[in-house]
């Protein structure tokens, strides 16, 4: 008798939540989106300089902050401000840099571009604007290259 009105007690307790507005709308508050700005460091968007060196742009909790890595040193340098970070630096003329979208990621060599379409990695060649797709199995809310997997 006793295990029987355990097992009873314990299954009553198993009801499902019915979930309100409000708490769909306090889940949203936690999605990427809305707390991007609350992480520090939280995305490199390389820039390639000639030598095979790149910098970036961080945020951080004092601000802005820049570093310059030396892949085939294994160093890295950061600064306070991109003038202080790049001053002995020869960067590439940014007029002569092919135009990109911010969905873009350039190569090193600056030849190609490579960018999500349809949840799949596809690949621009920038001097012609030739499109090759580089994968095909990608699926809604599980593309490549996204934060979402």
């Amino acid at each position: 008798m006793f295990f029987i009105f355990s097992t009873f007690s314990i299954f009553s307790n198993f009801r499902k939540k019915v979930y309100t507005a409000a708490d769909y709308e306090e889940a949203v508050n936690s999605l990427g989106f809305n707390t991007y700005n609350l992480v520090d460091r939280a995305s490199v968007r390389p820039n390639w300089l000639e030598d095979g060196r790149f910098w970036y742009e961080v945020s951080t909790n004092a601000g802005k902050g820049f570093v310059l890595v030396d892949p085939a040193k294994k160093s890295r340098k950061t600064a306070a401000s991109k003038e202080e970070l790049l001053k002995n630096v020869k960067v590439p003329d940014e007029a002569k840099q092919a135009k990109t979208s911010r969905n873009e990621v350039v190569s090193p060599d600056g030849k190609n571009a490579v960018f999500i379409r349809d949840w799949n990695l596809w690949m621009k060649n920038l001097e012609t604007g030739a499109e090759t797709q580089l994968t095909t199995d990608g699926t809604e809310n599980f593309g490549y290259a996204t934060d979402n997997a």
